[in-house]
Protein backbone atom coordinates (compact mmCIF):
# COMPACT_ATOMS: atom_id res chain seq x y z
CA UNK A 1 0.00 0.00 0.00
CA UNK A 2 1.34 3.58 -1.02
CA UNK A 3 2.22 6.38 1.57
CA UNK A 4 -0.53 8.16 0.05
CA UNK A 5 -2.97 5.54 0.54
CA UNK A 6 -2.51 4.82 3.76
CA UNK A 7 -2.89 8.24 4.24
CA UNK A 8 -6.22 8.28 2.68
CA UNK A 9 -7.34 5.62 4.73
CA UNK A 10 -6.08 7.11 7.96
CA UNK A 11 -8.15 10.47 6.90
CA UNK A 12 -11.48 8.23 6.11
CA UNK A 13 -11.36 6.29 9.24
CA UNK A 14 -10.67 9.73 11.26
CA UNK A 15 -13.54 11.44 9.83
CA UNK A 16 -16.05 8.41 10.16
CA UNK A 17 -15.02 7.97 13.77
CA UNK A 18 -15.81 11.46 14.22
CA UNK A 19 -19.13 11.27 12.28
CA UNK A 20 -20.29 8.25 13.90
CA UNK A 21 -19.51 10.23 17.53
CA UNK A 22 -21.38 13.26 16.69
CA UNK A 23 -24.06 11.16 15.08
CA UNK A 24 -24.08 9.34 18.60
CA UNK A 25 -23.99 12.48 20.91
CA UNK A 26 -25.19 15.56 19.04
CA UNK A 27 -23.93 18.95 20.53
CA UNK A 28 -27.46 19.75 23.45
CA UNK A 29 -28.88 23.62 21.62
CA UNK A 30 -30.35 25.89 23.47
CA UNK A 31 -34.23 25.94 22.85
CA UNK A 32 -34.15 29.51 20.88
CA UNK A 33 -30.82 28.10 18.91
CA UNK A 34 -33.40 25.06 17.36
CA UNK A 35 -36.67 27.85 17.19
CA UNK A 36 -34.50 29.15 14.15
CA UNK A 37 -34.79 26.07 12.31
CA UNK A 38 -38.44 25.58 12.78
CA UNK A 39 -39.09 28.72 11.66
CA UNK A 40 -36.83 28.13 8.39
CA UNK A 41 -38.50 24.38 7.60
CA UNK A 42 -38.34 22.82 4.38
CA UNK A 43 -36.40 25.99 2.82
CA UNK A 44 -33.34 25.20 4.86
CA UNK A 45 -33.50 21.57 4.39
CA UNK A 46 -34.08 21.82 0.72
CA UNK A 47 -30.93 24.66 0.27
CA UNK A 48 -28.29 22.22 -0.08
CA UNK A 49 -29.76 20.09 -2.76
CA UNK A 50 -30.78 22.87 -4.59
CA UNK A 51 -27.79 25.10 -4.05
CA UNK A 52 -24.73 22.48 -4.98
CA UNK A 53 -27.00 20.97 -7.88
CA UNK A 54 -27.24 23.87 -9.58
CA UNK A 55 -23.62 24.94 -9.00
CA UNK A 56 -22.64 21.95 -10.45
CA UNK A 57 -23.44 22.91 -13.98
CA UNK A 58 -21.55 26.26 -13.78
CA UNK A 59 -18.73 25.39 -12.26
CA UNK A 60 -15.77 25.69 -14.48
CA UNK A 61 -13.68 22.45 -12.80
CA UNK A 62 -13.35 20.31 -9.95
CA UNK A 63 -14.34 22.11 -6.67
CA UNK A 64 -11.12 20.44 -5.32
CA UNK A 65 -8.41 21.28 -7.86
CA UNK A 66 -6.82 24.65 -7.03
CA UNK A 67 -4.76 25.35 -9.02
CA UNK A 68 -1.67 26.67 -7.12
CA UNK A 69 -1.61 23.65 -4.92
CA UNK A 70 -2.03 21.06 -7.67
CA UNK A 71 1.27 23.02 -8.97
CA UNK A 72 2.59 22.62 -5.92
CA UNK A 73 2.34 19.18 -5.25
CA UNK A 74 3.03 17.95 -8.65
CA UNK A 75 6.51 19.55 -8.25
CA UNK A 76 7.09 18.48 -4.95
CA UNK A 77 6.00 14.91 -4.98
CA UNK A 78 6.42 13.95 -8.93
CA UNK A 79 3.92 13.67 -11.50
CA UNK A 80 0.46 13.25 -11.25
CA UNK A 81 0.47 13.14 -7.62
CA UNK A 82 -1.85 15.48 -6.55
CA UNK A 83 -4.50 14.25 -8.86
CA UNK A 84 -3.60 10.19 -7.77
CA UNK A 85 -4.08 11.72 -4.36
CA UNK A 86 -7.58 13.35 -4.76
CA UNK A 87 -8.76 9.91 -6.94
CA UNK A 88 -7.84 8.00 -3.86
CA UNK A 89 -9.57 10.21 -1.62
CA UNK A 90 -12.54 11.00 -3.57
CA UNK A 91 -13.68 14.29 -1.85
CA UNK A 92 -16.85 14.80 -2.47
CA UNK A 93 -17.63 10.80 -1.92
CA UNK A 94 -15.91 11.63 1.87
CA UNK A 95 -18.11 14.53 2.42
CA UNK A 96 -20.82 12.86 1.36
CA UNK A 97 -20.42 9.93 3.17
CA UNK A 98 -19.62 11.79 6.79
CA UNK A 99 -22.49 13.84 6.69
CA UNK A 100 -24.35 10.78 5.62
CA UNK A 101 -23.76 9.00 8.76
CA UNK A 102 -23.53 11.37 11.27
CA UNK A 103 -26.71 13.23 10.23
CA UNK A 104 -28.72 9.06 10.13
CA UNK A 105 -27.31 8.74 13.63
CA UNK A 106 -28.09 12.16 14.46
CA UNK A 107 -32.03 11.28 13.68
CA UNK A 108 -32.03 8.53 15.14
CA UNK A 109 -30.80 9.82 18.68
CA UNK A 110 -33.25 12.56 18.03
CA UNK A 111 -35.78 10.40 17.69
CA UNK A 112 -34.91 8.40 20.73
CA UNK A 113 -34.52 11.35 22.67
CA UNK A 114 -37.68 12.99 22.03
CA UNK A 115 -35.99 16.25 20.82
CA UNK A 116 -37.44 19.34 19.69
CA UNK A 117 -38.43 19.59 16.19
CA UNK A 118 -35.30 22.11 15.39
CA UNK A 119 -32.42 18.88 16.34
CA UNK A 120 -34.46 17.21 13.06
CA UNK A 121 -34.51 20.03 10.60
CA UNK A 122 -30.58 20.60 11.86
CA UNK A 123 -30.05 16.83 11.01
CA UNK A 124 -32.24 16.86 7.41
CA UNK A 125 -30.05 19.89 6.69
CA UNK A 126 -26.97 18.04 6.75
CA UNK A 127 -28.49 14.83 5.11
CA UNK A 128 -29.28 17.45 2.09
CA UNK A 129 -25.85 18.16 2.01
CA UNK A 130 -25.04 14.71 1.90
CA UNK A 131 -27.10 14.31 -1.14
CA UNK A 132 -26.08 17.38 -2.99
CA UNK A 133 -21.84 15.83 -2.69
CA UNK A 134 -23.51 12.95 -4.45
CA UNK A 135 -25.87 14.67 -6.97
CA UNK A 136 -22.53 17.00 -7.57
CA UNK A 137 -20.05 14.14 -8.13
CA UNK A 138 -22.61 12.83 -10.34
CA UNK A 139 -23.08 15.79 -12.38
CA UNK A 140 -19.56 17.06 -12.54
CA UNK A 141 -18.29 12.74 -13.61
CA UNK A 142 -21.45 13.43 -16.43
CA UNK A 143 -19.52 16.85 -17.35
CA UNK A 144 -16.12 15.35 -17.85
CA UNK A 145 -14.61 17.34 -14.84
CA UNK A 146 -14.13 15.04 -11.71
CA UNK A 147 -10.68 14.08 -10.51
CA UNK A 148 -12.58 11.32 -8.71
Amino acid sequence: MSRSAVIVLVIWVVALAGAINDGLHPSGQRVEELMVYERMGIVLVAMPVVFFSAMSFWIKGYPFDVPVLHKWVNQKFGDRTFETFIRQLKPLLFFSTMAFVGSVLGLIQSYKSNAEAGAFFFHGFVLSMAVSFLIMRTILAWRGLSLE
